[in-house]
């Protein structure tokens, strides 16, 4: 192999970004984006690894990316290899493996790109998973600081106008909604002391 190159595929197949080992392998991704055919953009699309796959004329790549096959002569890539980007949930993309001379990509060397690609994408499926998490625990932390921010501000209407903790919250809702202001900011200001001059004694 003397080069690599990856595109990476939405779920809408639309192509999201694409880059290379060296500039001519960058062109020859662009030109299949731009095409819409070629080995990466298959292997992405079928989540399928293609075994090296040659160019010349009458050859099984010419006949099957027509369009592509002369760009990829032009280059001097005499054979390409691909193994998708995946994981047990989605597959994103793919890893292309051009040759421009003999011997190809052998099949070792194909299996050893699938284990580096699941290596990869189990890394990036982790760190997402990790950011999912973590955007949880920030929307449950927000929804806690929320309702204690509430519950408190219920507590210091209900002692300040000797009312009934549930009394307390519709004034508080009301006077929100009727201004337009957030619940939780509100809350806060009453909370704190502060707030608007109705909502004090």
């Amino acid at each position: 192999m003397q080069g690599a190159g990856v595109t990476v595929v939405d779920d809408r197949d639309q192509v999201r970004y694409a880059t290379a080992s060296d500039e001519k392998c960058r062109e020859l991704e662009e030109i299949q984006v731009d095409l819409g055919e070629g080995p990466c953009l298959d292997s992405a699309r079928s989540n399928a690894v293609l075994s090296p796959t040659g160019f010349g004329g009458g050859s099984p790549g010419a006949e099957r990316w027509p369009r592509f096959a002369p760009y990829a002569r032009e280059a001097g890539v005499i054979a390409m290899a691909a193994v998708p980007l995946s994981t047990s949930e989605t597959t994103v993309g793919a890893l292309n493996l051009m040759n421009t001379r003999y011997p190809v990509v052998p099949v070792t060397d194909l299996r050893i790109a699938q284990a580096f690609t699941g290596a990869a994408m189990g890394c990036f499926a982790h760190q997402d998973q990790v950011r999912g998490l973590k955007r949880i625990v920030g929307q449950l932390e927000g929804a806690l600081f929320s309702r204690v921010a509430i519950e408190q501000a219920k507590g210091v209407l209900s002692e300040r106008f000797h009312i009934p903790l549930d009394e307390a919250f519709s004034r508080l809702r009301k006077h929100a909604r009727s201004r337009n202001l957030k619940l939780k900011a509100l809350a806060t200001d009453v909370a704190q002391g502060l707030g608007p001059a109705e909502l004090r004694l």
